[in-house]
């Protein structure tokens, strides 16, 4: 159980964070955790470091992959599981413990998104975060962000931000229903921010533009179950308000660990 674990915080942040994401890596736990530790420590060593002594503990798995230049991933063992659970840390999500379970074709965009939440809890704190798997698992409907976070202001106010991580440049129709769905949102105050992130600054220049200009409307015919459009629209300056774009080149500490410490930035 993780009383058992003492004073060790570190392996307490890194079990419930790998539970409540499904996996993890190092480049996504040095950010986390030994980003902020100073200009002696080494964040993906020490994070490298620590997930080794886990796994040699029995709480944590690791699973090689495709994906990442040789890197591994971490997931939940059985042991780490069960630690989880009579912790009291967290619950109510259905952790699934068989590697095939990783789908290894969203590995890199869903590490992505991992950083980028564990770079903002270095900024802001971070009350609750919910991965868009767990989303799904709580049967919402329609388009999911990728993440949902709550943070509390310094005020002790609560805001509500959708998280969206952008790898690739939607255009046309694609980006229009995008930009729409994010506005609908923001409208019927499901969310009080929509943040979107991408490591390329062309990409979110391009949405903050495309956000202030008429758009086409969207619908799928019954019929033929093709989009169709079906006039234009605007989105509100008031809406537009809420909607953040923002360039973080850091993500590529988790979609090319090697390359992007061979560049000497990491």
């Amino acid at each position: 159980m993780l009383e058992n674990l003492a004073n060790l915080t570190q392996p307490a942040m890194v079990l419930g964070w790998t539970y409540r994401w499904h996996f993890t890596s190092a480049a996504v736990i040095g950010r986390l955790i030994f980003q902020d530790a100073g200009a002696k420590t080494d964040p993906a060593k020490a994070a490298s470091n620590l997930l080794l002594r886990m796994t040699k503990k029995g709480w944590l798995r690791q699973v090689e992959n495709d994906e990442l230049q040789g890197q591994n991933i971490y997931m939940l063992s059985p042991d780490g599981l069960e630690e989880i659970l009579a912790s009291g840390i967290d619950s109510g999500i259905d952790y699934d413990l068989k590697p095939s379970s990783i789908q290894h074709e969203k590995m890199r965009h869903d590490l992505g998104v991992q950083y980028i939440v564990a770079h903002l809890s270095s900024k802001q704190k971070i009350l609750e975060v919910v991965p868009d798997h767990v989303l799904r698992q709580r049967s919402e409907a329609g388009k999911l962000p990728d993440a949902v976070i709550t943070i509390q202001l310094d005020n002790g106010a609560e805001v509500k931000a959708a998280i969206e991580f952008e790898r690739e440049e939607k255009g046309g129709e694609k980006l229009e229903r995008f930009l729409l769905n994010v506005a609908d949102d923001l409208a019927k105050k499901k969310y009080h921010l929509y943040m979107m992130y991408s490591r390329i600054p062309s990409i979110m220049s391009h949405y903050e533009q495309r956000a202030k200009e008429e758009l086409r409307v969207w619908k799928k015919d019954p019929v033929s179950k093709r989009w169709v459009s079906s006039g234009k629209t605007k989105i509100p300056p008031e809406v537009i308000a809420n909607m953040r774009f923002r360039y973080l080149p850091e993500i590529g500490r988790v979609l090319s660990p090697m390359s992007y410490r061979q560049r000497g930035k990491l």
